[in-house]
């Protein structure tokens, strides 16, 4: 599926884009915070994913097959690009077996990758 995830949909901005891409019959996802009051998402049409900015799951739940992100937050630019969410959307399989025997690699939980690279990420100049 291809969509557009949007964060802070129902803020004042958000509630706009949101209303703007339906107008354009783009219905978006939203990320919708647990317990938050979004009513005003029920006059627009998306699809609503539960969860937080801070919990990397969730996000990597709200942003696989997505092709974009509209964010309002801290007015800069989305941390994941168009490509990194093309690429977590593929699901690409691959055999790690060289690099273990010749780099001594080792995998890690899913949680703490994720933690990490976020983390270095939100470090990096580049983002």
């Amino acid at each position: 599926m291809n969509s557009i995830l949007v964060t802070g949909a129902s803020s004042f901005l958000g509630y706009h884009v949101v209303k703007r891409l339906n107008a354009e019959s783009i219905r978006p996802r939203v990320l919708e915070p647990h317990g938050a009051d979004a009513t005003v998402l029920d006059r627009l049409d998306v699809e609503r994913c539960g969860g937080h900015l801070h919990d990397a799951e969730s996000m990597r739940a709200a942003c696989v097959g997505a092709i974009g992100i509209v964010s309002r937050l801290r007015r800069r630019p989305p941390p994941i690009t168009r490509d990194v969410l093309q690429i977590v959307g593929r699901y690409a399989w691959y055999d790690t077996s060289k690099a273990r025997a010749e780099l001594g690699w080792t995998s890690r939980p899913l949680q703490e990758t994720l933690h990490d690279t976020i983390a270095w990420l939100r470090q990096s100049p580049v983002v």
